[in-house]
């Protein structure tokens, strides 16, 4: 018996959106079974949904037609896959947590429909633009979420948009390597979004705070502060040791190396090359020394991988052959490094290169 051949009798009236959508499911069940968007032949979809090729013409012009069909259907899914797990949350900022939640997982559930969402089906020339579709809607609906997390006086509602895409690129990389590279040591989706929202908006800003300059860059991460301790030993002692900074690398933690470069009168270091041990990368720097014994010892960079660099030692003598050391730093990374140290990295490196400093001198002067 020979086979029945697919049908090509007219679809009863009504019944035409119904063959257009068969004809969408089985181009993305196709995809969905391992076939290359670029490989989804007429043929093959036709004969997927039970239907001649000549029925295919009925709803679709070309075969980027429905291309672009598929796209929409799959980010339709996409945008009602981020509104469900947004549902679930109550105050602005576990709202946008589950939406980037949400994000992550239909990625992973649904790793051709995805992909296939962000593949650009270019419009012949002198066609007119697309219309607003899902994809439009999806991106709105994260842009309302960001507004709602910042508030109605942050100062950086201006910039929503800008953080919204901030927050979806983040998104887009974070699913795109995780599936290149799944061996790569990547932290789960959970503390993944969570620090990914925490880097793009971060504390409210609000009156009081100073925007940017131009130059400064939006939201971008630093390295500054200021941490004391006091050590059970004379200021001498002390001095002596935070005096030779040529062996800083010996007791200070990320200080990787220091070369002397050129010395004082005195003999003492006053020009270094330093590499430091950043966390996101090595930071080098040219770093110029000015010594107040027994007081202070002050250093700013001269040239170097961040913008801009001082810091200082500064000591109080408190009696009885006790000694109140301060540290303080502030950097300026630029705008390339800013944009890494961010969110917790930021607080990291100002653990590290920060607050951890006078507890290290403590450590080296008592410790002999």
């Amino acid at each position: 018996m020979k086979p029945i051949a697919p049908s090509t009798a007219r679809t009863p009236r009504g019944q035409g959106d119904l063959l257009r959508e068969r004809l969408v499911d089985a181009a993305v069940a196709l995809i969905d079974e391992g076939t290359d968007p670029a490989r989804v032949s007429i043929r093959a979809v036709t004969r997927r949904a039970g239907v001649s090729p000549t029925a295919f013409y009925l709803h679709f012009d070309t075969r980027e037609d429905l291309l672009r069909a598929m796209v929409e259907r799959c980010f339709t899914e996409f945008r009602d896959a981020l509104r469900a797990g947004v549902s679930k949350a109550g105050d602005p900022a576990s709202r946008l947590t589950q939406a980037g939640l949400a994000y992550t997982r239909f990625a992973r559930r649904w790793p051709a429909r995805y992909a296939l969402n962000f593949v650009f089906v270019r419009p012949a020339e002198g066609d007119p633009p697309d219309k607003p579709g899902a994809a439009d809607d999806a991106f709105n609906d994260l842009l309302a979420l960001v507004l709602a997390h910042l508030g109605e006086d942050d100062l950086r509602r201006s910039d929503a948009d800008l953080l919204a895409r901030g927050i979806w690129s983040g998104l887009h990389g974070y699913v795109s390597l995780s599936q290149a590279r799944p061996g790569a040591g990547w932290p789960d989706e959970e503390e993944f979004v969570t620090a990914l929202g925490d880097a793009w908006l971060g504390p409210p800003r609000r009156l009081g705070w100073r925007r940017p300059l131009p130059g400064e860059g939006l939201g971008m991460g630093n390295i500054s502060g200021s941490a004391s301790e006091e050590i059970d030993a004379p200021l001498s002692e002390v001095w002596a040791v935070v005096e030779d900074t040529a062996s800083a690398p010996d007791w200070q933690g990320g200080m990787d190396k220091m070369e002397v470069v050129e010395r004082d009168s005195e003999g003492r270091p006053e020009v270094v090359e330093t590499e430091t041990d950043a966390t996101v990368r090595a930071v080098k720097s040219r770093v110029r020394f000015a010594y107040e014994p027994e007081r202070r010892l002050s250093w700013e960079q001269v040239k170097g991988d961040l913008k801009s660099v001082v810091g200082s030692w500064e000591l109080e003598d408190l009696g009885g052959g006790r000694t109140r050391a301060t540290y303080t730093l502030d950097g300026d990374p630029g705008r390339v490094l800013g944009m890494l140290i961010r969110g917790p990295v930021e607080g990291k490196i100002r653990e590290l290169l920060v607050n951890a400093r006078p507890g290290e001198l403590k450590t080296r002067v008592e410790g002999g």
